[in-house]
């Protein structure tokens, strides 16, 4: 009889029970899960700190370089500059350019007759040419970082953009001229790295084609005066690199 009065009461108590509804839970899209997670450091000033801090130091160097856009003469040059840091952003930088003496291949080609008429010749090195390159640039810092090349040694890069006027000097001239340029430094340390420049440059100059004898060295028998020669634009693009080292 018990046994019966125990059933009898569960299943009345399961009649009073509210029936039971699933629910929608939502969660905001920004507080899911995302493909990739970033790290959770305990010292995050470290990982934003700079290694190499550059405000208010100067930096000084030098290198090689080529003329992208030399036809007649030798492209190869050195390369001096410095740079005054005025904040980790902003600087001030002068570059000087010593391009090498001589006639590039195609010079030499048409200073011997090749690809010329017959009996007719044109010897370059008779033209004024350039015989350095002083530009003074403001130079911007546009992005910082760090690449970790192993556990234990991570290189600072540095990439920044340049612009400024320039003073083109020839062996009887100067002209004054603009310049455009981007670079990347790779800093092994706080005072050593290496330096990449473009650089894009606008001038006027003496052009060498516009001689009236067509500098025949049969007839020209020493170099001519930029006087003597028609002006025209120039476009040139050096590719610079070479060592910095940071006071």
């Amino acid at each position: 009889m018990m046994l019966i009065m125990n059933k009898v009461l569960l299943i009345l108590s399961l009649l009073y029970i509210p029936a039971l509804y699933a629910e929608v839970i939502e969660f905001p899209e920004e507080e899911l899960a995302q493909e990739s997670v970033l790290p959770i450091f305990d010292r995050v000033e470290v990982v934003k700190s700079r290694n190499v801090p550059t405000s208010e130091r100067f930096e000084f160097g030098g290198g090689f370089g080529l003329n992208l856009t030399e036809a007649l003469y030798d492209n190869k040059s050195i390369n001096i500059h410095g740079t005054y840091n005025f904040t980790n952003l902003h600087a001030i930088n002068f570059i000087y350019i010593y391009p090498f003496e001589g006639l590039s291949n195609m010079g030499n080609d048409l200073a011997n007759g090749k690809g010329l008429a017959a009996n007719q010749e044109f010897d370059p090195s008779l033209a004024p040419y350039p015989e350095s390159y002083m530009m003074l640039n403001y130079q911007i810092t546009a992005y910082y970082g760090k690449i970790s090349l192993s556990k234990k040694f991570v290189m600072n890069v540095s990439l920044y953009g340049l612009a400024g006027l320039m003073n083109v000097t020839f062996s009887d001239s100067s002209s004054v001229g603009a310049v455009v340029g981007m670079g990347q430094k790779f800093y092994f340390n706080r005072n050593f790295g290496l330096r990449f420049d473009l650089l894009g440059m606008m001038y006027q100059g003496p052009d060498a084609t516009s001689a009236p004898n067509g500098l025949d060295p049969d007839l020209v028998k020493s170099q001519v005066s930029s006087s003597s020669l028609d002006e025209t634009l120039f476009f040139r693009t050096f590719f610079n690199f070479g060592l910095v080292y940071l006071l």
